[in-house]
This record gives C-alpha cells, structure tokens and sequence, in this order.
C-alpha cells in the first residue's frame, strides 16, 4: 500500500502560478523559498502553514529525481508560449508525476465522472480510504485535493454538503503540450506500457481533451510500440522510465 500523502493541502492555482515564475528568474533552492515566502505572505499569515505550502509547492516544481528534470524543464519552456489557462496542464502534469496521491484521487475523479453527472466528497473520500489505508491524513487530504480543483476551475460545487461535477474538459489543440503530458501520465504509473486507447483516455486526464490521434502518437519520438500477444498495440516511453519515486 502507498504511505505517502504528500500534497495534503488546498493550493491555489495563483500560488502554482507563482513558484513557477519564481523557478523561471532563478532555481537556485533557498532563493525560491525565499521569494514564495515573502510572495505568499500576504494570502497565508501563519508561518508553519505558509512553510508547508511552499514545501508542496517546491515538490510540484523544484524538488524531483533527475529522471524528471527534463520534463520540468520541458514545462519551463513551454510555459511563456501558452495562454493562461493553457498553463494549467503543467501544473497538472507535474503534480501528478509527483505525487501518487493526487494522481490516484483527480482518477477516481475522472471514474466517477464517467459514471455519473455528479459525485460527493463521501464517495470520494471512500474510494480513496480504500486504497491508501484508513488514516486521518488520508480523510483530510482528498477533500483538500477536491478544493483545489474546484479553485482551478475543473471540478464545481452543484450543492451544498460537497455534491460536484466535473467542468467541460479543455481542448490540448497543441500536440507538443498533449504528448508532454501523455508521456508525464506514463511515467505517473506502475506500469511499463499501457494499451493505446487506455493511454489516450486516462482518468486522471479528465480536465483536459487530447486531441491526439494514434497516427500522431506513432509519429513522436518520445514514445515506441509493442504488440501483445492477443494482437493489442501496448505504448511504452522510449526511454524506459516509468518507475515511482
């Protein structure tokens, strides 16, 4: 079973925003704490709040094995180029690689979205104890993590008591964007290859409209392709890093 939680905080997107602006003029660690601390201070007064939102913030962008770093610099790249809400996917894209537990709670989103119009924070909060183990820290964090969507426009509240539903997913018309963050959901999995229909349709993907064909697919570098023995077309990266930290 998973033990670490991890993101366990509401983030708001401006806050994400900012590390990443900060991580543009300077990576050097201490100077970005520095700069979110005297950034953040305004919207959070309490100091060890502040602390443990600059250390999420830190893991999203700044602190990662050298196995990511060039994705997190790929998204520095990318970032100038694209509208603001466009930006949204690397924020996405780098929570989910780093933090299991973010990636398996906005999945069970994507799930339920596709189940139902609308969900609770009950049902959410029980499918996720399901898997990460019956703990406070797990109870509190996947509401928080629903905050934070709902902050960032994926996800809204229909009704009191936490009845949700999904927004209308954003269209990725850039293919760079779409096979960054495709390669990023891989490497967020435990698995070494994925079918093809299941990588373009991931749950956790579900903000966000991929429109990536196969052809596209088999044309990027990033990724090769194998066949299973019941004929099935199973993506891998082609690299061959898709291990956890």
């Amino acid at each position: 079973m998973p033990e670490r939680i991890g993101f366990d905080r509401k983030l708001k997107r401006a806050w994400l925003d900012q590390a990443v602006e900060v991580l543009l003029s300077d990576r050097e660690p201490e100077a970005v704490r520095a700069a979110l601390r005297q950034g953040l201070s305004g919207d959070i007064t309490v100091d060890e709040s502040r602390r443990k939102v600059i250390t999420l913030l830190t893991g999203i962008w700044l602190r990662m094995p050298d196995e990511l770093t060039h994705l997190r610099d790929e998204a520095l790249s990318l970032w100038p180029e694209l509208e603001p809400q466009a930006r949204l996917v690397l924020h996405w894209g780098m929570a989910l690689v780093r933090y299991p537990f973010f990636r398996d709670t906005v999945a069970q989103v994507g799930r339920l979205r596709r189940l139902q119009d609308t969900f609770t924070t009950a049902q959410l909060r029980h499918d996720i104890v399901a898997r990460w183990g019956e703990r406070a820290i797990v109870r509190l964090s996947a509401p928080r993590i629903l905050l934070s969507l709902e902050e960032w426009g994926v996800v809204e509240l229909v009704k009191a008591k936490g009845v949700y539903r999904a927004s209308p997913p954003n269209a990725l018309t850039q293919n760079a964007l779409g096979f960054w963050l495709l390669e990023i959901a891989l490497r967020s999995t435990s698995a070494s290859a994925l079918p093809l229909y299941d990588l373009l349709h991931l749950p956790e993907l579900f903000p966000f409209d991929l429109q990536i064909s196969p052809g596209d697919l088999h044309q990027s570098p990033r990724f090769i392709f194998l066949r299973e023995g019941n004929n099935v077309e199973l993506v891998a990266l082609a690299n061959g890093w898709t291990e956890r930290e």
